[in-house]
Protein backbone atom coordinates (compact mmCIF):
# COMPACT_ATOMS: atom_id res chain seq x y z
CA UNK A 1 0.00 0.00 0.00
CA UNK A 2 2.85 2.33 0.89
CA UNK A 3 4.49 1.72 -2.47
CA UNK A 4 1.23 2.50 -4.25
CA UNK A 5 0.85 5.81 -2.41
CA UNK A 6 4.45 6.79 -3.21
CA UNK A 7 3.93 5.84 -6.87
CA UNK A 8 0.75 7.92 -7.06
CA UNK A 9 2.49 10.92 -5.50
CA UNK A 10 5.38 10.63 -7.94
CA UNK A 11 2.98 10.27 -10.87
CA UNK A 12 0.94 13.26 -9.77
CA UNK A 13 4.03 15.39 -9.22
CA UNK A 14 5.48 14.47 -12.59
CA UNK A 15 2.22 15.22 -14.32
CA UNK A 16 2.05 18.79 -13.02
CA UNK A 17 4.57 20.31 -15.43
CA UNK A 18 2.82 18.68 -18.38
CA UNK A 19 -0.58 19.99 -17.30
CA UNK A 20 0.89 23.44 -16.72
CA UNK A 21 2.55 23.36 -20.12
CA UNK A 22 -0.68 22.32 -21.80
CA UNK A 23 -2.57 25.10 -20.04
CA UNK A 24 0.06 27.59 -21.19
CA UNK A 25 -0.05 26.34 -24.78
CA UNK A 26 -3.83 26.66 -24.93
CA UNK A 27 -4.01 30.07 -23.27
CA UNK A 28 -5.77 32.59 -25.52
CA UNK A 29 -7.17 29.72 -27.58
CA UNK A 30 -10.70 28.37 -27.91
CA UNK A 31 -11.72 24.73 -28.19
CA UNK A 32 -13.80 23.74 -31.22
CA UNK A 33 -15.69 20.47 -30.90
CA UNK A 34 -15.32 17.92 -33.66
CA UNK A 35 -18.18 16.39 -35.60
CA UNK A 36 -19.90 16.29 -38.95
CA UNK A 37 -19.43 19.54 -40.84
CA UNK A 38 -21.01 20.91 -43.99
CA UNK A 39 -18.39 22.61 -46.13
CA UNK A 40 -19.13 25.17 -48.81
CA UNK A 41 -22.09 27.23 -49.97
CA UNK A 42 -24.32 26.54 -52.98
CA UNK A 43 -25.00 30.25 -53.46
CA UNK A 44 -21.36 31.23 -52.97
CA UNK A 45 -18.49 31.75 -55.38
CA UNK A 46 -17.45 28.96 -57.73
CA UNK A 47 -14.69 27.88 -55.34
CA UNK A 48 -17.23 27.49 -52.49
CA UNK A 49 -19.21 24.73 -54.20
CA UNK A 50 -20.39 22.06 -54.51
CA UNK A 51 -21.26 21.62 -50.84
CA UNK A 52 -20.02 18.44 -49.19
CA UNK A 53 -19.90 16.95 -45.71
CA UNK A 54 -16.93 15.69 -43.76
CA UNK A 55 -16.06 14.75 -40.19
CA UNK A 56 -13.45 16.68 -38.23
CA UNK A 57 -11.74 16.02 -34.92
CA UNK A 58 -11.88 18.64 -32.18
CA UNK A 59 -9.08 21.19 -32.05
CA UNK A 60 -7.83 24.38 -30.42
CA UNK A 61 -7.54 27.62 -32.38
CA UNK A 62 -6.14 31.01 -31.39
CA UNK A 63 -8.78 33.57 -30.46
CA UNK A 64 -6.75 36.31 -32.17
CA UNK A 65 -4.30 36.40 -35.07
CA UNK A 66 -0.62 36.32 -34.11
CA UNK A 67 0.47 39.81 -33.10
CA UNK A 68 3.48 41.81 -34.22
CA UNK A 69 4.86 41.63 -30.68
CA UNK A 70 4.72 37.84 -30.47
CA UNK A 71 6.13 37.45 -33.97
CA UNK A 72 8.97 39.78 -33.01
CA UNK A 73 9.95 37.41 -30.16
CA UNK A 74 10.15 34.58 -32.70
CA UNK A 75 12.27 36.73 -35.03
CA UNK A 76 14.74 37.68 -32.28
CA UNK A 77 15.06 34.25 -30.70
CA UNK A 78 15.66 32.45 -33.99
CA UNK A 79 17.37 35.24 -35.94
CA UNK A 80 14.72 34.42 -38.51
CA UNK A 81 14.57 36.32 -41.80
CA UNK A 82 11.12 36.46 -43.37
CA UNK A 83 10.34 35.91 -47.03
CA UNK A 84 9.54 39.60 -47.56
CA UNK A 85 12.88 40.60 -46.05
CA UNK A 86 14.73 38.14 -48.29
CA UNK A 87 13.04 39.32 -51.47
CA UNK A 88 13.15 42.98 -50.46
CA UNK A 89 9.51 43.82 -51.11
CA UNK A 90 5.91 42.91 -50.33
CA UNK A 91 2.50 43.76 -51.77
CA UNK A 92 0.49 46.80 -50.64
CA UNK A 93 -2.79 48.26 -51.84
CA UNK A 94 -2.57 51.51 -53.80
CA UNK A 95 -5.82 53.38 -53.24
CA UNK A 96 -5.06 55.81 -56.08
CA UNK A 97 -4.98 53.04 -58.69
CA UNK A 98 -7.08 50.44 -56.80
CA UNK A 99 -4.33 47.91 -57.45
CA UNK A 100 -1.88 45.87 -55.41
CA UNK A 101 1.70 46.99 -56.01
CA UNK A 102 5.19 45.92 -54.95
CA UNK A 103 6.55 48.15 -52.20
CA UNK A 104 10.29 47.99 -51.60
CA UNK A 105 11.16 47.45 -47.94
CA UNK A 106 7.66 46.39 -46.90
CA UNK A 107 7.77 43.51 -44.38
CA UNK A 108 6.34 42.39 -41.04
CA UNK A 109 7.92 45.35 -39.17
CA UNK A 110 6.98 47.96 -41.79
CA UNK A 111 3.93 46.47 -43.51
CA UNK A 112 3.47 49.50 -45.80
CA UNK A 113 7.17 50.15 -46.37
CA UNK A 114 9.81 52.08 -44.46
CA UNK A 115 8.32 55.40 -45.54
CA UNK A 116 5.22 54.61 -43.46
CA UNK A 117 4.91 54.04 -39.68
CA UNK A 118 6.21 50.82 -38.15
CA UNK A 119 3.69 48.16 -37.16
CA UNK A 120 2.32 48.42 -33.63
CA UNK A 121 3.19 45.57 -31.27
CA UNK A 122 -0.44 44.75 -30.44
CA UNK A 123 -1.78 44.63 -33.99
CA UNK A 124 -1.91 41.51 -36.19
CA UNK A 125 1.34 40.75 -37.98
CA UNK A 126 1.10 41.13 -41.77
CA UNK A 127 3.24 40.64 -44.86
CA UNK A 128 3.75 37.03 -43.79
CA UNK A 129 4.38 34.22 -46.25
CA UNK A 130 3.05 30.71 -45.64
CA UNK A 131 6.61 29.62 -44.88
CA UNK A 132 6.93 32.30 -42.20
CA UNK A 133 3.61 31.31 -40.63
CA UNK A 134 4.53 27.62 -40.67
CA UNK A 135 7.91 28.30 -39.02
CA UNK A 136 6.34 30.38 -36.25
CA UNK A 137 3.62 27.82 -35.53
CA UNK A 138 6.20 25.05 -35.28
CA UNK A 139 8.33 27.17 -32.92
CA UNK A 140 5.47 27.68 -30.45
CA UNK A 141 4.51 23.99 -30.55
CA UNK A 142 1.38 24.49 -32.59
CA UNK A 143 0.41 24.28 -36.26
CA UNK A 144 -1.59 26.16 -38.85
CA UNK A 145 -5.31 25.32 -39.02
CA UNK A 146 -6.70 23.66 -42.11
CA UNK A 147 -9.32 25.57 -44.05
CA UNK A 148 -11.94 22.97 -43.09
CA UNK A 149 -11.14 23.62 -39.44
CA UNK A 150 -11.45 27.33 -40.10
CA UNK A 151 -14.91 26.85 -41.56
CA UNK A 152 -16.06 24.73 -38.63
CA UNK A 153 -14.61 27.22 -36.15
CA UNK A 154 -16.52 30.08 -37.76
CA UNK A 155 -19.68 27.97 -37.74
CA UNK A 156 -19.40 26.97 -34.10
CA UNK A 157 -17.82 29.71 -32.01
CA UNK A 158 -18.37 33.43 -31.57
CA UNK A 159 -15.09 34.00 -29.73
CA UNK A 160 -12.81 34.32 -32.75
CA UNK A 161 -11.59 37.84 -33.40
CA UNK A 162 -10.95 38.23 -37.11
CA UNK A 163 -9.10 41.58 -37.03
CA UNK A 164 -10.57 43.31 -40.03
CA UNK A 165 -8.92 46.08 -41.95
CA UNK A 166 -10.30 47.97 -44.90
CA UNK A 167 -9.59 44.92 -47.04
CA UNK A 168 -9.94 42.21 -44.41
CA UNK A 169 -7.23 39.95 -43.01
CA UNK A 170 -6.90 36.69 -44.90
CA UNK A 171 -5.16 34.05 -42.82
CA UNK A 172 -2.97 31.19 -43.95
CA UNK A 173 -4.18 27.60 -43.73
CA UNK A 174 -2.02 24.51 -43.56
CA UNK A 175 -3.40 22.79 -46.65
CA UNK A 176 -2.85 23.19 -50.37
CA UNK A 177 -5.71 24.77 -52.32
CA UNK A 178 -8.16 22.59 -54.26
CA UNK A 179 -11.42 23.20 -56.03
CA UNK A 180 -14.26 21.23 -54.47
CA UNK A 181 -15.28 20.13 -57.96
CA UNK A 182 -12.14 18.01 -58.26
CA UNK A 183 -12.79 14.29 -58.12
CA UNK A 184 -11.33 13.97 -54.64
CA UNK A 185 -10.72 17.04 -52.48
CA UNK A 186 -8.68 14.94 -50.07
CA UNK A 187 -6.22 13.73 -52.70
CA UNK A 188 -2.52 13.89 -51.90
CA UNK A 189 -1.81 15.95 -55.04
CA UNK A 190 0.12 19.11 -54.26
CA UNK A 191 -1.17 22.22 -55.98
CA UNK A 192 0.98 25.32 -55.96
CA UNK A 193 -1.25 27.72 -53.96
CA UNK A 194 -2.02 27.47 -50.26
CA UNK A 195 -5.50 28.15 -48.89
CA UNK A 196 -6.51 31.23 -46.89
CA UNK A 197 -9.64 31.95 -44.86
CA UNK A 198 -11.55 34.64 -42.96
CA UNK A 199 -10.57 37.53 -45.20
CA UNK A 200 -13.82 39.44 -45.34
CA UNK A 201 -16.03 41.17 -42.82
CA UNK A 202 -18.92 38.84 -43.63
CA UNK A 203 -16.83 35.73 -42.91
CA UNK A 204 -18.74 35.09 -39.67
CA UNK A 205 -22.02 34.96 -41.59
CA UNK A 206 -20.37 33.26 -44.53
CA UNK A 207 -17.71 30.87 -43.19
CA UNK A 208 -17.28 29.27 -46.62
CA UNK A 209 -15.28 32.22 -48.05
CA UNK A 210 -11.91 31.03 -49.33
CA UNK A 211 -8.93 32.32 -51.24
CA UNK A 212 -5.48 31.12 -52.27
CA UNK A 213 -1.96 32.48 -52.75
CA UNK A 214 1.39 30.97 -53.56
CA UNK A 215 3.19 30.14 -50.28
CA UNK A 216 5.97 32.67 -50.89
CA UNK A 217 3.66 35.62 -51.52
CA UNK A 218 3.45 38.41 -48.93
CA UNK A 219 0.47 40.77 -48.87
CA UNK A 220 -0.52 43.54 -46.48
CA UNK A 221 -3.88 41.87 -45.81
CA UNK A 222 -2.42 38.42 -45.06
CA UNK A 223 -1.60 37.21 -41.56
CA UNK A 224 -2.23 34.00 -39.62
CA UNK A 225 -3.16 32.33 -36.38
CA UNK A 226 -2.29 28.92 -34.95
CA UNK A 227 -4.18 25.76 -34.07
CA UNK A 228 -3.39 22.81 -31.85
CA UNK A 229 -4.67 19.26 -31.45
CA UNK A 230 -6.12 18.13 -28.14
Amino acid sequence: MKHIIIFCLIFYTCSLPTEAQNAKRTANMVWVNGGNTKIGLDKGNDNEKPVFETTLMGFWIDVKPVSVGNFRKFIRFNQYITTAEKQGFAMCYDSTTSKWIKVQGANWAYPEGTQKPAAKMDEPVRQISWYDAFAYANWVGKRLPTELEWERALQNTEKLQLAYTEHGLWQWCDNWYFLYSESNYFTAKLNRPKSLRAGRQDAVNRPSLRYALNPEECFYQVGFRCAKDK
